[in-house]
C-alpha cells in the first residue's frame, strides 16, 4: 500500500482538484450524440462521486490516497456502503473474494443500494495470480456475473499516471459504457495553494511573502506543486532550517530527520540500512515489512531474510544485523499497519533510497540499467514503469546513467517526477524527446507525454523551438510537440512564429490548429487580434475544420467583425466530426442586432439557401438563432423587406429552420402595425398569397397575434392585390377563432367592403346541410353512441365471462378436469371480452389478463384444480410434437406444472411418475415466448421429467426426431437440453445422429454441435479425429458431413480451445477449405452473444490463427460509412481484432516474438502492426515484475560496486587489513571501507 498520509498531513489549506484526461472513448461518445458540453474544466471529487466508473491518476506524492481515503470517510459519513482496498496490500485477491460474498453485494444486488468500491494503487498490485488488468477483469466480470446494476455500482480506481496502461483502458471501456467512465488526473498544487499553506505556517507577513516567493520560484515550483515535498519544505522551514536546493536535498534531509538518532554516525548507519530496505524491497517486490521471526505472511518480507549482509560506509562498513533492520523500521519512515508488519510511509521514500543504494555502491550507468531495463525481443528493452522513480532518482545521482537515459529512452526522464532537472539538462532533454518525435518514435504515446511537456522550460527554448517551428519540412510529430512545448511553457515570445504558421495556407490543418491554439493561451487578447485576420484567408487545408473552429472561439467577439464572422460559418466538411467548430456552432449565441446586423444576417441566411442545397448540418441552430434574433429588427423596411425576402424563398424549409433551436424566445416587435407590415410585405413577395398565409401562421409563432386583428382589418381595403387582399382575409379569420364573438363587430363592417372577408366569413359560420362539415358533425354523434352502447356492452361481457370461468371450475371440481384447459383459453380474455392471443405462448398463468382479474377465491380454486388436470387427463394425443400446431391440452399441462412449481411445490412433488411421463412430451414440446425469462422454468421442469421419467423424454426426443410429420429437433429443443447429457440421452442422440429417418436438413450436425458442447467423449473424439488427420483413402466426406463436423469444431473451440485451436491451426496445410469453413462459422459465432477464451492460448496460437485469417479469409469491409448488413469480412476483421489485443496485452517476450513473426508473414499489415508492436513493448515492461530473492539481489548489487572499485588502481593501504578467516564479515567491511576511502581520494 502506498500510504500518502504525510502528503497533506497538516491541514495546509488546499482543496484538490482533478482535470478529465481526453480519451477516444469519450470522443466516440460526443460523435454519437448531439454536441453536448465536455467536461473539460476542474473537478473537486466529491462532484464526480456518482460516477459509476472514476479512474484516478497522479504521480507519486500528488496526493492520490490522502484523496481517496478522504472520499471513503465522507461517504461513510453519508452511511454510504464503501469498501476501501489497496493494490499493495498481499491480501488483495482474498479481500476481492471476499466482496463477492459480502454484506454490501448483497444490499447492493437485491435492494438497489448504492455500493462504492474503491481501489487504491492499481499500479502496485503485483502479488496477484494475474497480470493487474487481467486480475481486475476477473473480478469485475465475476461481480457483473452475480449481478449488473450499474447505476447502483461506484468503482474508483486510482494509479500513478505513468503506469496506466492502454491494456487498463481497455478494461475499462470494455464494462463500463462510454458516459459512465471518466478518467481524472489530479492537478499539482497550484500559486494559491501554495500560498494558503504558507499562511498556515508562517504568521509573520514579510517572511510569508519571502516564503512564497522562495517557493514559486522557477526551479523550487516542481518540488512545491506536490503535496508531499511541499509538506516536507514546510515542515522544514517550521524547523528552521533553509530550504534545500532541490528535490533530492530535500528528501534526504527529510528522511535524515526521520531516522535521526543521538549521533552523526547513527544516522549514517540508519541511512545505509533505510536504503538496503528499500532495494531489497523494491528489486524483490515487496511492499511490507515484517520483524517476525518464524513462518511470515508470504506478501511481506522478513528482514531476517536480508540480515548479515556487509554495506559500505563513508568511514568503513556496517553488517545488517537483524537488531538495526527492525530499529529502521520503527522510525517515522515507516508505518506499522499491524503488529510486527510496516510499510513506507510514502513509496518515494523507497525509490529514492533505492536509487540512492545503486549510487552509494558505485554501480556504473550500465550496471545500474541492467537491474532497472526490462529486455525485449527485437529491441533495445526499457525501464519498467514501476521502476520510473527509480530511474529518475538515479538519473539526478549517477550522471552518466542520465546520459543513457538521454540517449535510450529520454520519455522516462519527462515521465519521472524525480528527475528536476538543471537547465541544461533540460535542453538536452527537450532535444533528446524532439529527436525521436522526429523519428516517428514515441507517437503513440504523444498524448501522454504531451501533459509532461512543461517541464522542459528553460533560458534557450525560444532560439531551440524557433527554427523547429518555423521550419515547413520539420517532421510534422516534431514540429506538432515544439508548438505544444512552447505553449506549456509560456514562450510568448514565438507567439510571431506561430502566427505565421497558422496562418500559412501550405502547412497541414492540425500544425496550423495547433499553433493558432498556442498563440491564443500565450497571448490572450493580443494573440486574438494578430488570429483574427486568418478567419478570412485561404483556409483549404482545414480539412476537419479544426483551424476554423479554433480561430473562431479565440477570436469571437472581441476580435472578429460580424461580417467576417458571418462569412466563416459555413456548413462544416466533415458532419460526423466532432471538433472546436462544431461546438462553437452548437454553443453559438446571437450578438445584439442593430439594423444592419439584422441585413448581414439575412443576406448569410438567404446565401445557405442557395449555397447548402437543404443540407445545412450542424448550422440549422445558428441559422435559427439568427433568423430570431434578426425579427427584432423588422421595424426597418430595408431590414423588412429582407426579411420577407427570406421566408418567401425558404418556403417548406422555413419550419425545419426556424424551429432546429428550441430555446431562443420569439422576439418579434410588441407592435402591432410593425408586425402586420411584415405580414403585408411576405404576401406581396409571395407568389402564392395563399400559401404563404399558411406558413405565417403556422411556422411563425406569434408573429400574428389575436390583438392584431384590428391593424390588419384597417389595412385590408387599401389592398389592390386581390389575392393578396384574399390571403390576409384568411389571416384575419384565423385570429376570430381565437376571439370572443361578441368583440367582432369590427369584423363585420370590414366584411361589408371587402368582399373576400365576407366570403370567408360565410363559410366560416353556415354550414351546408350535404357538406363534408356536417357529415363530420353527424358521424361524431353516431360515435358517441357507438361508444355507450360498447361500454354497456363491456359491462354485460365481464358479468358473461365471470359466470363462464364460475361455471368452468364448478364443472372442474365435480369431475371434469379435461375441461382445465379450456378454462386456460377464458384466463387468455380480458374481463371485457378481448382476447390476447400472445398468451396461448407463455408457459405463466399468473400473466394472464383473466388471472389478474380474478378474485384471491378464484385463483385458489384454479391452483386446486391443477394437479385433477394432470393426474386424471393425463395427454395421450401426441401427433402434434414436432410440428407447427400449438396444442392446447397439452400447453394447459405445462402451465400447471409451472402453477404448481410457483405456488404449490408441495403438490408437485407428489406428482407420481406415471404423471411425469405423461406430461413430459408438453415440456419438450412447447414453443413458447417467455423462454428466456428469468428462472427459465420449462427448462427447470424437463430437469425433473428427466430425473422423475427418463424414458419418457428419450421417448420424446425420438418422436420429435423421427416423427412421420414431424419437422425435427429444433434448436429450441437443444436449448431445453443444455446440461442435462448423460449416458442414455447421448446413446439416444448418437443413435439418432445415423438413423435413416431423421427429420431435419441440419439435424445431424445440430446433434453433433449438442453432443460436442456438452463434453460428450465419442462426439469430441469424432471431431478431433477430423481435425487431426485426412480422411482415409477412398473415404470422400461429404459436404454435410464436413459442415456438420466443422460445426462441431466451432464448439470444441468455443468450449476449450487449447488442444482444438492447435489441431486447426494445422488443418490449413492439409485441407485449406475445411478449415476456411470453421474460421467463417467461429467468427460469425463470437461476433455475436457467444465468446471463447483466449486467455488459455499461446502466444503462437493467437498470432498463427491471426495470420490463417488473413491467409484464408483476406476480404476486409469496406471503407463506406453508413447502415449495411454485417457478413464474414466483418466477422472474421472483428475476430482478427480480439486476437491481436489479447496478443499485445499479454505482456511477454513471447508475444512480441509473435508479433515479429505476423509481420513477416503478413507484409501488406506491417505499417498497422508496428503500432501494435510499440503497445507490446510497452506492455512487456508494464508486466515485468522481477521477484528475486532479495538476499541475493543484494548480494550481487554489492558484487557489482565491489567489482568495479576493483577494477580502479589501488594505491597502498594506509593501514594493514586483519585476515581472520574465523571472521569473514569483519574482513569485508575492513575491505570495503579501505576501498571506498581510497576511491574517495581517487
Amino acid at each position: 500500500m502506498t500510504n500518502e498520509q504525510d502528503a497533506t498531513a497538516d491541514d495546509l489549506g488546499w482543496a484538490r482538484l482533478w482535470v478529465p484526461v481526453e480519451n477516444q472513448l469519450r470522443a466516440e461518445l460526443e460523435a454519437r450524440e448531439a454536441p453536448s458540453e465536455p467536461q473539460q474544466e476542474a473537478v473537486a471529487l466529491t462532484d464526480v462521486t456518482e460516477t459509476p466508473c472514476l479512474v484516478l491518476l497522479g504521480e507519486a506524492g500528488m496526493g492520490k490516497t490522502h484523496e481517496i481515503n478522504g472520499l471513503a470517510a465522507r461517504l461513510r459519513d453519508k452511511g454510504e456502503q464503501v469498501d476501501l482496498l489497496h493494490g499493495g496490500d498481499p491480501g488483495l485477491p482474498a479481500a476481492l473474494d471476499a466482496l463477492l460474498r459480502s454484506e454490501h453485494q448483497r444490499l447492493w444486488s437485491r435492494d438497489d443500494r448504492p455500493w462504492h468500491i474503491l481501489i487504491d494503487g492499481v499500479d502496485e498490485i503485483s502479488r496477484a495470480p494475474l497480470a493487474p488488468e487481467r486480475f481486475l477483469a476477473d473480478f469485475f466480470d465475476r461481480l457483473f456475473a452475480s449481478h449488473r446494476k450499474i447505476a447502483f455500482l461506484r468503482v474508483v480506481l486510482t494509479c500513478r499516471t505513468s503506469a496506466w496502461t492502454e491494456a487498463l483502458d481497455q478494461l475499462v471501456e470494455e464494462r463500463w459504457p462510454a458516459d459512465c467512465y471518466i478518467k481524472l488526473v489530479l492537478e499539482p498544487l497550484g500559486e494559491s495553494d501554495i500560498r494558503n499553506a504558507v499562511e498556515r505556517v508562517e504568521p509573520a507577513a514579510a517572511e510569508r511573502e519571502r516564503l512564497s516567493g522562495q517557493l514559486l520560484d522557477q526551479k523550487m515550483r516542481a518540488v512545491a506543486s506536490r503535496p508531499l515535498l511541499l509538506a516536507l519544505l514546510l515542515r522544514s522551514h517550521r524547523a528552521g532550517t533553509p530550504l534545500p536546493a532541490g528535490q533530492a536535498d530535500l528528501l534526504q534531509r527529510a528522511i535524515e530527520q526521520a531516522l535521526s538518532g543521538s549521533s552523526e554516525p547513527d544516522l549514517a548507519k540508519r541511512l545505509t540500512i533505510a536504503a538496503r530496505l528499500a532495494a531489497a524491497g523494491t528489486f524483490a517486490d515487496f511492499t511490507r515489512f515484517t520483524t517476525a521471526l518464524g513462518p511470515a505472511d508470504p506478501g511481506s518480507l522478513a528482514v531476517a531474510r536480508i540480515a548479515g549482509g556487509v554495506e559500505p560506509m563513508v568511514d568503513g562498513s556496517i553488517t545488517a544485523t537483524p537488531a538495526l533492520l527492525s530499529q529502521c523500521l520503527r522510525s517515522v519512515l515507516f508505518i506499522e499497519i499491524e503488529a510486527g508488519v510496516f510499510e513506507w510511509s510514502h513509496r518515494t521514500f523507497s525509490d529514492f533510497l533505492t536509487a540512492r543504494y545503486l549510487a552509494e555502491h558505485r554501480l556504473s550507468a550500465d550496471q545500474i540499467l541492467s537491474l532497472l531495463n526490462v529486455q525485449e525481443v527485437g529491441g533495445p528493452g526499457g525501464i519498467a514503469p514501476h521502476l520510473l522513480e527509480v530511474a529518475g532518482w538515479a538519473a539526478t545521482m549517477v550522471p552518466p546513467f542520465f546520459d543513457i537515459l538521454l540517449e535510450r529512452q529520454p520519455d522516462v526522464l519527462l515521465r519521472s517526477q524525480a528527475a528536476v532537472l538543471e537547465p541544461e539538462d533540460r535542453a538536452r532533454l527537450t532535444a533528446a524527446i524532439l529527436k525521436r518525435f522526429a523519428s516517428g518514435d514515441l507517437l503513440d504515446q504523444y498524448e501522454q507525454l504531451g501533459q509532461l511537456l512543461g517541464v522542459l522550460d528553460h533560458p534557450g527554448l525560444v532560439e531551440q523551438l524557433r527554427p523547429i517551428i518555423a521550419d515547413p519540412t520539420t517532421a510534422p510529430f516534431e514540429r506538432r510537440a515544439a508548438i505544444d512545448i512552447a505553449a506549456a511553457t509560456g514562450k510568448d515570445a514565438l507567439s510571431s512564429t506561430l502566427v505565421d504558421v497558422a496562418a500559412d495556407p501550405g502547412t497541414d490543418g492540425l500544425i496550423r490548429m495547433m499553433a493558432a491554439r498556442a498563440v491564443s493561451q500565450l497571448s490572450g487578447d493580443k494573440g486574438a487580434a494578430r488570429l483574427g485576420p486568418i478567419l478570412t484567408g485561404d483556409l483549404s487545408s482545414d480539412t476537419e475544420d479544426r483551424l476554423r473552429g479554433t480561430l473562431l472561439k479565440a477570436c469571437w467577439p472581441d476580435h472578429v467583425s460580424f461580417r467576417n464572422l458571418l462569412g466563416a460559418l459555413t456548413v462544416p466538411k466533415q458532419i460526423n466530426f466532432i471538433g472546436h467548430y462544431q461546438l462553437f456552432l452548437y454553443r453559438f449565441v446571437a450578438p445584439q442586432m442593430t439594423a444592419e446586423r439584422a441585413l448581414d444576417s439575412l443576406s448569410w441566411l438567404q446565401r445557405r439557401l442557395d449555397v447548402d442545397d437543404g443540407n445545412h448540418g450542424p448550422l440549422l441552430p445558428v441559422m435559427a438563432k439568427l433568423f430570431w434574433a434578426s425579427g427584432t429588427q423588422i421595424a426597418d423596411a430595408t431590414v423588412r423587406k429582407a426579411m420577407a425576402a427570406f421566408i418567401v424563398a425558404a418556403d417548406h424549409e422555413l419550419n425545419r429552420i426556424v424551429s432546429a433551436d428550441r430555446k431562443t424566445p420569439n422576439s418579434w416587435p410588441d407592435e402591432a402595425h410593425v408586425r402586420s407590415d411584415l405580414v403585408q410585405e411576405v404576401l406581396m413577395q409571395a407568389s402564392d398569397p395563399h400559401r404563404a398565409s399558411a406558413v405565417l401562421v403556422h411556422n411563425l409563432p406569434d408573429l400574428v397575434r389575436p390583438s392584431d386583428l384590428d391593424a390588419i382589418l384597417a389595412r385590408l381595403p387599401a389592398i389592390s392585390d386581390e389575392a393578396v387582399r384574399a390571403a390576409l382575409s384568411q389571416i384575419a379569420i384565423e385570429l376570430v377563432g381565437r376571439l370572443p364573438i361578441d368583440s367582432l363587430g369590427s369584423v363585420w363592417d370590414t366584411a361589408l367592403r371587402v368582399p373576400e372577408l365576407q366570403q370567408r366569413l360565410t363559410q366560416r359560420n353556415s354550414v351546408e346541410l350535404d357538406s363534408v362539415a356536417t357529415d363530420y358533425k353527424r358521424q361524431g354523434v353516431a360515435r358517441e353512441r357507438e361508444a355507450e352502447r360498447l361500454e354497456a356492452q363491456e359491462k354485460t361481457t365481464t358479468s358473461i365471462w365471470l359466470s363462464t370461468v364460475s361455471n368452468l371450475l364448478d364443472r372442474i371440481e365435480a369431475g371434469e378436469p379435461e375441461l382445465w384447459w379450456q378454462l386456460n383459453l377464458q384466463l387468455f380474455h380480458e374481463p371485457g371480452g378481448g382476447y390476447d392471443p400472445q398468451f396461448e405462448f407463455e408457459t405463466d398463468l399468473t400473466r394472464t389478463p383473466g388471472w389478474q382479474a380474478l378474485r384471491e377465491k378464484e385463483r385458489e380454486r384454479i391452483l386446486r384444480s391443477a394437479p385433477s388436470y394432470l393426474i386424471e387427463a393425463p395427454l395421450t394425443d401426441l401427433s402434434w410434437l414436432g410440428t407447427s400446431t400449438s396444442h392446447r391440452p397439452a400447453n394447459a399441462g405445462l402451465r400447471a406444472l409451472h402453477l404448481l412449481r410457483d405456488q404449490a411445490p408441495d403438490l408437485l412433488n407428489a406428482l407420481a411418475p406415471e404423471t411425469w411421463a405423461a406430461w413430459a412430451p408438453a415440456i419438450l414440446g412447447f414453443f413458447g415466448n417467455d423462454f428466456y425469462a428469468d428462472g427459465n422454468v420449462q427448462r427447470a421442469l424437463l430437469r425433473d421429467a428427466y430425473r422423475i421419467a427418463p424414458e419418457a423424454v428419450l421417448s420424446t426426443i425420438r418422436q420429435i426426431a423421427t416423427g412421420e410429420v414431424s419437422a425435427g429437433l429444433t434448436s429450441r429443443v437443444f436449448e431445453l437440453l443444455e446440461g442435462m447429457l448423460d449416458a442414455p440421452l447421448a446413446t439416444q442422440l448418437e443413435d439418432l445422429r445415423g438413423a435413416d429417418d431423421l427429420k431435419g436438413q441440419n439435424a445431424a450436425s445440430d446433434i453433433l454441435s449438442f453432443l460436442v458442447r456438452n463434453g460428450d467423449t465419442r462426439s469430441t473424439t469424432l471431431v478431433h479425429a477430423a481435425l487431426a488427420k485426412p480422411p482415409m483413402a477412398g473415404e470422400d466426406r461429404s459436404s454435410a458431413e464436413k459442415a456438420s463436423l466443422a460445426k462441431g469444431a466451432v464448439e470444441l473451440l468455443l468450449r476449450d480451445p487449447g488442444e482444438t485451436w492447435l489441431a486447426l491451426l494445422e488443418l490449413r496445410d492439409r485441407d485449406e477449405t475445411f478449415a476456411r469453413s470453421i474460421w467463417k462459422r467461429f467468427a460469425k459465432e463470437v461476433a455475436f452473444d457467444r465468446s471463447f477464451a483466449p486467455d488459455s492460448l499461446s502466444e503462437y496460437a493467437l498470432a498463427q490463427a491471426y495470420i490463417d485469417l488473413a491467409v484464408l479469409l483476406p476480404e476486409r469491409p469496406p471503407d463506406a460509412t453508413g447502415a449495411r448488413v454485417l457478413g464474414v469480412p466483418d466477422y472474421v476483421e472483428q475476430l482478427r481484432s480480439v486476437l491481436l489485443s489479447r496478443l499485445i496485452a499479454t505482456g511477454t517476450n513471447a508475444a512480441l516474438e509473435q508479433l515479429y513473426r505476423v509481420q513477416q508473414a503478413l507484409p501488406g499489415a506491417r505499417d498497422s502492426l508496428r503500432w501494435s508492436i510499440e503497445e507490446a513493448r510497452r506492455n512487456v515492461r508494464s508486466k515485468s515484475v522481477r521477484r528475486e530473492d532479495p538476499a541475493d539481489i543484494l548480494a550481487r548489487i554489492g558484487d557489482m560496486g565491489a567489482a568495479r572499485a576493483e577494477r580502479k588502481p589501488k594505491p597502498e593501504p594506509e593501514a594493514a587489513v586483519r585476515t581472520d578467516d574465523t571472521d569473514r564479515e569483519i574482513l569485508i567491511g575492513m575491505m570495503l571501507g579501505v576501498l571506498e576511502q581510497q576511491i574517495g581520494h581517487l
